[in-house]
């Protein structure tokens, strides 16, 4: 029994006495006992507020005050706090201008990992004998390969002539007063093949072979090139400046090179890029390679066609620039599987973030803890596979068996499945149309799920412990449905094709985390519902899909947190407007929340708040809804708008016309209107959904988008990052670090 701590300081007898009576006393001090504990806990918790390190969240900023910090403005997000920042205030103090501390201000301020640069020290100058400087007289070595690709970045070891423009608007650098403060905004996310790992891995990713038996390898599953990222390593102290190995950065081929050099040469550096936590691994044959049999190789086309290879058979060449991989001819056959981190600029899409919380939201929804829930797992490793559930079963080889087994066993009036991918690998296969009767529900989702020894001695897999975390497994395949009112649930999922409803109907249809459509040529699918067809709800939350095709028979979509439709015309930094059909749903009424649309929008009425529109909107019944915080292309017909571009600019300028000429009626003719709409289109850093800055608001974005969302931050997917006012912070806070005189600069490097 709960609570026995002061039933248990009684005398034998006593307690012996109780136990004949039922235990009445025992039950009365419990209840003593249960206030006890609150208080004490309250006490705890009072005394844990003393300290930084153990306050709760909102004691943090009365900490900040009482030290004389800085109050900034919160910047929401998932994990961000300003408690390193209030933690370091005196560090700051201690050592205030100097590089290492702003260093340490821009990543408690912002948390994205950063770099600083005194430019003054990378000045060309005359020599005094007083005081050489060898290294800033020097013409640039052409020769050395490795220092001229470094050129322009944060690493730049080259002397350069003085610039006067000024670095408070990026324009200039290199000057005695400039302090230059770089930022990694993009994620660098690990997929591996830990087996012992808390979340039960069972497998990496597996690469897209270009043919079979070819032995050249995309490591991207859908057969695309997308660069690798490093595993950032942490600072050792705040006195420490970061070096290229401690930062979220895409890898490059000669460092890696180098590195791998000295391995086989014995004389590495236990710590570097393949220490302890290597940024690649490979695994041939069911066996981990050492190090020492990789290669580093520009793996490009060839002048007479081809890639180049190992001259060793067990040896691998990988090109971490490209994202490809080749083997011997030898091994061409064998199995592979790679683990290594890829970029992306937040948590939107299948990825192998930690989704534990919204997980356990919709799976409490979907089927409550009290009911009985079908449950299948899938995994690549043959060692796992059993039909005994007393063996941590079924678990089967492939998602269609799972699908079928489902069809076949699971599907039933009012009953709940969940089918569950342990690693992440790829699996290419066709699938059966996923059945679901009257009131029936589905789920689909990559997680963990360690085997539990109950006290029966039965290996079980408990829903209690699902894990999603760790997993991005692709499925090269279309899904469909063949439904009479079911509900079907996926999370965290890549999918090659699209979800189809060719006939019948579904209750709902919810996409947690995933990624739709995801091929070599691009987004070729999302979601597309027949006109035979009907649903009550769509709702994509946090995913990353190809265009939405509703038809009439589908009452309701949400949209929230994601991106829908690429332009893969558009270079990086260009303004994109795209005529393509995005969300195609003219007899839907849709909502869409801080998401990034590419592409035209059909609907019957919709709600539209804090997201970027890159396509004309058309909304049949403008009565209703509404529009806020969110760029809608001139020509749209949408419910009333609040706050949204080229809107407010457009009014601005009016004002300022009618003002200026004193008419209080005059207006911008329509070619002034469309050439202002045109400076307020967005821009990406690509809009390609393989690279690694997909849909990430470019540097040059005008300040009307970037922050033009509720709160100032911006508008669009990455709205909840609050990037923009995590910049604005750290502008505030290097005004009380810089020294007299100084004058820093913020660059974002991805």
């Amino acid at each position: 029994m709960a609570g026995d701590t002061l039933f248990a300081r009684l005398p034998g007898h006593i307690r012996a006495r109780d136990a004949a009576e039922g235990y009445p006393l025992r039950a009365l001090l419990a209840v003593a006992e249960a206030e006890f504990d609150t208080l004490y806990g309250d006490i705890a918790t009072l005394y844990d507020d003393w300290f930084i390190e153990t306050c709760e969240e909102w004691v943090v900023p009365y900490l900040g005050d009482l030290l004389g910090a800085r109050r900034l403005n919160p910047a929401g997000g998932d994990g961000f706090s300003l408690r390193a920042y209030v933690a370091n205030t005196l560090s700051y103090r201690r050592a205030k201008g100097t590089a290492a501390v702003i260093e340490q201000l821009a990543r408690d301020v912002t948390f994205y990992p950063a770099r600083v640069v005194e430019f003054w020290a990378l000045l060309i100058q005359s020599q005094h004998v007083n005081h050489v400087r060898a290294g800033n007289a020097q013409s640039v070595d052409i020769r050395a390969a490795d220092r001229a690709a470094q050129v322009g970045t944060p690493f730049d070891p080259w002397a350069h002539t003085l610039e006067i423009r000024p670095i408070a608007g990026r324009e200039g650098r290199y000057a005695i007063p400039n302090i230059g403060v770089s930022l990694w905004r993009l994620l660098a996310a690990p997929l591996g093949f830990a087996f012992d790992d808390p979340t039960d891995v069972q497998g990496g990713v597996t690469p897209r072979a270009v043919a079979a038996a070819d032995g050249r390898f995309f490591l991207h599953p859908a057969g695309v090139d997308a660069p690798l990222f490093n595993r950032p390593r942490g600072e050792p102290e705040i006195a420490h400046l970061a070096t290229e190995a401690e930062l979220p950065a895409p890898l490059r081929r000669f460092p890696l090179r180098q590195e791998l050099v000295a391995r086989r040469a014995g004389t590495a550096d236990p710590a570097g890029y393949f220490g302890l936590q290597p940024v690649l691994q490979i695994r041939l044959n069911g066996a981990t390679l050492a190090p020492e049999r990789l290669f580093i190789a520009h793996l490009g086309e060839q002048s007479g066609g081809g890639w180049r290879r190992p001259a060793a058979q067990g040896d691998v060449m990988i090109d971490p620039e490209l994202g490809r991989l080749s083997l011997h001819p030898a091994d061409a056959a064998l199995p592979l599987e790679v683990a290594y981190a890829f970029g992306t600029p937040g948590q939107v899409g299948a990825g192998p973030w930690d989704r534990r919380s919204a997980f356990a939201a919709w799976l409490t929804a979907f089927a409550p803890p009290d009911a009985p829930l079908w449950t299948a797992s899938v995994t690549r490793r043959t060692g796992e596979h059993t039909a005994n559930p007393d063996n941590g079963g079924p678990c089967l080889g492939s998602l269609a068996d799972a699908i079928a087994l489902w069809n076949a066993t699971g599907n039933g009036a009012g009953r709940r499945g969940l089918i569950v991918l342990l690693d992440n690998a790829s699996y290419p296969e066709a699938l059966p149309a996923v059945q679901l009767a009257a009131n029936a529900g589905l789920a689909i989702a990559a997680a963990g799920w360690p085997v539990t020894l109950t006290e029966a001695g039965a290996r079980r897999r408990l829903p209690a412990n699902l894990a999603p975390a760790a997993r991005r497994p692709y499925i090269a395949a279309d899904l469909t449905t063949a439904s009479a009112g079911g509900t079907l649930v996926l999370d965290g999922l890549m999918l090659s094709g699209g979800i189809t409803v060719p006939a019948g109907t579904l209750a709902s249809l919810a996409l947690h985390h995933c990624t739709l459509g995801a091929t070599d040529t691009g987004l070729a699918a999302g979601i597309t519902v027949a006109a035979s067809a009907g649903i009550a709800s769509v709702t994509v939350n946090a995913s990353v899909l190809g265009p939405i095709a509703l038809a009439p028979g589908v009452s309701d979509l949400s949209v929230s947190y994601s991106i829908i439709g690429e332009d893969r015309t558009a270079d990086a930094g260009a303004a994109v407007l795209t005529n393509a059909s995005a969300i195609d749903a003219a007899g839907t009424d849709i909502a869409v929340l801080r998401s990034t649309v590419f592409g035209r929008i059909t609907a019957r009425t919709a709600d539209i708040d804090g997201s970027i529109i890159a396509g004309r909107a058309r909304v049949a019944r403008r009565q209703a809804g509404c529009v806020r915080y969110s760029l809608i292309p001139l020509g749209s017909r949408t419910a009333s708008r609040y706050r949204c571009q080229p809107d407010l600019a457009l009014e601005a300028v009016t004002a300022a016309l009618r003002q200026a000429s004193g008419d209080p009626q005059a207006q911008l003719s329509d070619a002034d209107a469309a050439a202002l709409a045109r400076t307020l289109l967005p821009r990406f850093t690509a809009s390609g959904y393989e690279h690694p800055g997909f849909a990430q608001l470019h540097a040059l974005c005008p300040a009307g988008i970037a922050t033009g969302g509720a709160g100032r931050t911006e508008m669009g997917a990455f709205a909840q990052l609050g990037g923009p006012i995590r910049l604005a912070n750290l502008r505030v806070a290097l005004g009380d670090t810089l020294r007299v005189g100084l004058e820093a600069g913020l660059f974002t490097v991805t």
